[in-house]
């Protein structure tokens, strides 16, 4: 006789998500490309998404840095998300200039779409795939009004370049992060780990060494710390002892003077 189960089992699902793509630019921003010998590679949505679980996994071993370069990955796609805003609402209303009640545009889309199936294990790395999604609607209302001469195709040009540009820089950003093994334990004893991210990354906001400053989408932090943080927005201190923050700044001192000595 089989023994009851008390908990359900791992979410799973029978099949993957699927994205359709309509614009060339959106189709080359997600393949990315291979190195080969004429040509550097470019990061594609799959290799994003791969640089983003080693980041997330170092953000769950308790690592400041690699805290603080997740949540610039998060606010720059935030940026990008108002920025797709910004140029939508700009052609709509270049578009409405021109178009009467005598003059209504079809919707557009490609005879022939890319459709790819989406697996990711980082929710970051879906939030930037919803702003592909947007922007492949973007740059096909841009061609459609370059096509009735709504706006110039310089300009069109011009936007397409500026969104590829901003994608591209997003995906780029995970490498910006150096894996050294630091964690908030050797942040708080100084201990040559931090001084070598501090030299390797350059300082970062105390919020982010002390753990209250992170991204919505950050996998979570060990227990222990999760803990200390809350201890510390719960119980600041009252009694005129040093807060967290100076002691950082005490930290950051000391191992800006252990830089110094080692150049």
């Amino acid at each position: 006789m089989s023994t009851p189960k008390n908990e359900p089992g791992s979410l799973t699902s029978s099949q993957d998500m699927t994205v359709t793509l309509s614009s060339k630019p959106t189709v080359k921003l997600w393949h990315g490309r291979k190195k080969t010998e004429k040509h550097a590679g470019v990061v594609g949505f799959a290799g994003f998404s791969a640089l983003l679980n080693k980041l997330g996994q170092a953000v769950s071993q308790d690592d400041p840095y690699a805290d603080y370069h997740f949540h610039q990955v998060e606010q720059a796609i935030n940026d990008l998300g108002n920025e797709l805003s910004e140029i939508a609402e700009d052609v709509e209303i270049q578009i409405k200039r021109v178009t009467t009640d005598a003059a209504s545009l079809p919707s557009v889309t490609s005879q022939d779409p890319v459709i790819v199936p989406v697996r990711f294990s980082s929710p970051l790395a879906y939030q930037l795939l919803y702003k592909l999604i947007a922007a492949d609607k973007l740059i096909v209302r841009l061609q459609q009004a370059a096509h009735i001469g709504v706006m110039p195709a310089t300009e069109k040009l011009s936007h397409v370049s500026r969104i590829e540009t901003k994608f591209r820089s997003i995906m780029n950003k995970p490498f910006s992060y150096k894996h050294t093994g630091v964690t908030r334990d050797h942040v708080s004893s100084n201990a040559p780990q931090y001084v070598k991210a501090v030299k390797e990354m350059g300082p970062i906001d105390e919020a982010y060494l002390i753990g209250t400053l992170r991204s919505d989408f950050a996998p979570m932090l060990p227990s222990t710390r999760l803990a200390t943080i809350r201890q510390i927005i719960s119980n600041p201190p009252s009694d005129g002892s040093a807060s967290l923050e100076q002691e950082l700044s005490a930290i950051n001192a000391g191992a800006d003077q252990q830089l110094e000595a080692t150049n």
